[in-house]
C-alpha cells in the first residue's frame, strides 16, 4: 500500500475512535437517565423464576411482592408478561440478578461494549493484512457503533450483540 493511503485510512481509524469514543459516553449517559425497559423485563422474569418459583411468562405484580419483581412496564390488564426471550435466555440472566437494577444496567452496558468490541477484533483476525484489520476497525467503529440502532440497542439493554458473538463459535 502507498504511504497516502496508508496515511488516510489512519486519518479514517482515528475518526472512527472519536466516533466510538463519543458513542461510549453517549451510551454510558443514556444508561443513567433511561431505564433500560427490554433488560428490566428480563432481569424481573428471571428473580420471578429463580427466587420466586413462578412463571415469568404469566407473572404480574402486586404490592404482595416485593420492588424486585415490579416491571413498571408491564401492563397489567393484560395476562401475559412482557418476557419475549426464551427460558435458556433467562437462565443466563439469572447469574446477574441478585444485585440492584442499576447495577446491573451498568454491568449490561459494559457487557454489551465488550462484546462489541470483542466481535469487531475476532474479525480482523480473518486476515493478515493491516490495512484490511484497521477496514474492519473502521467500519465497526463507524457503523455500529456509531449508529442510531446501536445507541438503541445499549439503551434498552437489548441482547442481539450477545448472540452476535455467539454466532462466531
Amino acid at each position: 500500500m502507498d504511504v497516502p493511503a496508508a496515511k488516510l485510512i489512519n486519518i479514517f481509524l482515528a475518526i472512527a475512535v472519536l466516533v466510538g469514543v463519543f458513542g461510549f459516553i453517549t451510551d454510558l449517559n443514556f444508561t443513567k437517565k433511561y431505564g433500560g425497559v427490554d433488560l428490566r423485563n428480563r432481569v424481573v422474569a428471571a428473580r420471578v423464576a429463580m427466587e420466586l418459583g413462578q412463571d415469568p411468562y404469566y407473572f404480574k405484580w402486586t404490592r404482595d411482592y416485593s420492588d424486585r419483581f415490579l416491571d413498571p412496564a408491564d401492563n397489567a390488564a393484560i395476562p401475559v408478561a412482557r418476557v419475549t426471550v426464551p427460558p435458556t435466555t433467562l437462565l443466563l440472566q439469572s447469574s446477574i440478578s441478585r444485585p440492584p437494577y442499576l447495577a446491573q444496567r451498568y454491568i449490561w452496558f459494559f457487557f454489551q461494549w465488550l462484546l462489541l468490541l470483542a466481535s469487531i477484533f475476532i474479525l480482523t483476525r480473518l486476515t493478515s493484512s493491516p490495512a484490511a484489520r484497521k477496514m474492519i476497525w473502521i467500519l465497526g467503529l463507524l457503523f455500529i457503533s456509531g449508529a442510531y440502532f446501536w445507541r438503541l440497542h445499549v439503551e434498552r439493554g437489548q441482547m442481539y450483540i450477545f448472540y452476535v458473538f455467539l454466532f462466531r463459535f
